[in-house]
Parts: C-alpha cells; structure tokens; sequence
C-alpha cells in the first residue's frame, strides 16, 4: 500500500512539473522582447550599447587583465 501511494505522490510531483514547464513556455512566448527598432532612438543607443559592454565582458579574459598574450 505504501508503495502506491509512492508512486502516486511521483507521478503527481511529475505531473506538477509538467504542467508548470508548460505554464511557463506559454507565459514566456506571450512576452515580447524589445528590439532596438522598436525603442526610441535613445533607448535603442543605450540597449546597443548594454549589449556590447555584455560582450565585452564576457570575452574580457586573465591574460587581458595582467597584459599577458591576447587570445
């Protein structure tokens, strides 16, 4: 008997999951995300701008940071 309610409660425990990777796919997609076309001219400039200093530090490397051989 214990082991059916076991398996009971991990099939309902999936089945949450499921239905919670579900819910949030389907709210995720209803979100738009800005593009720089569709932002003002300034606003478009400064999410250019985020998204090369992202970068930037995303490639900033340890031989970079004490002047050693660039990659």
């Amino acid at each position: 008997m214990a082991f059916l309610l076991g398996l009971a409660g991990g099939a309902a425990a999936v089945g949450l999951l499921l239905a919670g990777m579900a819910l949030g796919r389907q709210l995720a997609g209803r979100q738009a995300r800005p593009t720089a076309e569709a932002l003002s001219e300034g606003e478009g400039r400064r999410l250019q701008e985020e998204q090369e200093a992202f970068r930037l530090l995303q490639n900033y490397t340890v031989e970079r940071a004490y002047g050693g051989k660039e990659a």
